[in-house]
């Protein structure tokens, strides 16, 4: 008769130190024969019975030092049987991604390694280049645990896929978060600052002009034409807001006298550097509940700051 051991679960996602294993036989063996389980070396045994179909579930949380273990089990009459399995001391809480913003939260598993009565400094890594630190809270029997603040990624876009690691003494795991692209244009200053969001409605022509003088000869039919450099060009840029609250960071950005950059949400349209020149927002219907605003901006590209 074969005995069998396996682990279904470890550490549980939020880093509490429960787990679950599984006792059976093949053949069953009869119900109410006894096992004994040993967690891992040292470890008090762990003691139940079989059910009709020779099987037994073992779920509990307990104390138990991180990293690698081997575990034996003895059913009585029919033998004994072991298997290897670890407890994780560092574990994701919650990863909540809303819009730009992510916030992500950690948690020891106390009983997979944890310190005993005082905080353990941790460190979130946001994949972007920017790290958070923390202190996990003083632990309990069952958890240490830190929540790191709301970060804010760019705008952006496209999706991008961002990978936080999170680390605490010689722990560290990692976890990937798709950030979502906005799939519509952005015009933002220089130097990453937050922009502005908005649907290209038209931009049909960038007319590129420049200074000339002409100076008729007397006596000749062809005048001497004197030129300057032709200039970067100007065009009117047709935007359109959906929002009361687009409206208004698009005109915080509009305000601005730097030069801006606009990212635009298809490959058939210019990403330039612009000054803008002038901007005349209008309603796009005459409709009280409608909040759409269409905006026509007048630029001047210009070279990238």
């Amino acid at each position: 008769m074969a005995v069998t051991l396996a682990f279904v679960s470890r550490a549980a996602a939020l880093g509490y130190g429960n787990w679950q294993a599984q006792v059976s036989t093949d053949p069953a063996a009869a119900q109410g024969t006894a096992y004994s389980l040993v967690l891992n070396a040292g470890a008090g045994p762990l003691t139940g019975t079989l059910d009709a179909f020779g099987f037994a579930t073992v779920d509990t949380v307990r104390r138990i030092s991180a990293g690698p273990k081997t575990a034996t089990v003895t059913v009585t009459g029919h033998g004994d049987a072991s298997a290897r399995w670890t407890m994780e001391a560092l574990a994701w809480g919650p990863v909540v991604v809303d819009g730009r913003s992510v916030s992500a939260e950690g948690a020891w598993c106390v009983s997979g390694g944890g310190p005993a009565g005082s905080g353990t400094d941790a460190l979130l890594d946001w994949g972007d280049g920017t790290t958070s630190p923390g202190t996990m809270t003083a632990p309990t029997w069952t958890t240490g645990r830190c929540v790191f603040a709301l970060h804010q990624y760019p705008q952006q876009l496209q999706d991008r896929t961002y990978t936080l690691r999170l680390t605490s003494g010689a722990q560290s795991i990692q976890r990937a978060v798709t950030v979502l692209g906005t799939g519509r244009a952005i015009l933002r200053p220089s130097g990453g600052a937050t922009g502005a969001v908005a649907d290209i409605v038209e931009w049909p022509q960038r007319d590129y002009q420049r200074s000339a003088v002409v100076l008729p000869v007397v006596g000749r039919t062809d005048p001497v034409v004197m030129v300057d450099a032709l200039r970067a060009p100007s065009s009117t840029l047709t935007l359109l807001t959906r929002t009361p609250g687009e409206a208004l960071a698009l005109l915080a950005v509009l305000r601005l006298t730097e030069p801006l950059q606009l990212l635009p949400s298809c490959p058939a349209v210019e990403s330039v550097w612009l000054m803008v020149l002038a901007a005349t927002p209008r309603r796009l219907t005459n409709s009280g509940t409608d909040v759409r605003r269409v905006w026509d901006v007048e630029i001047q590209e210009v070279a990238a700051p």
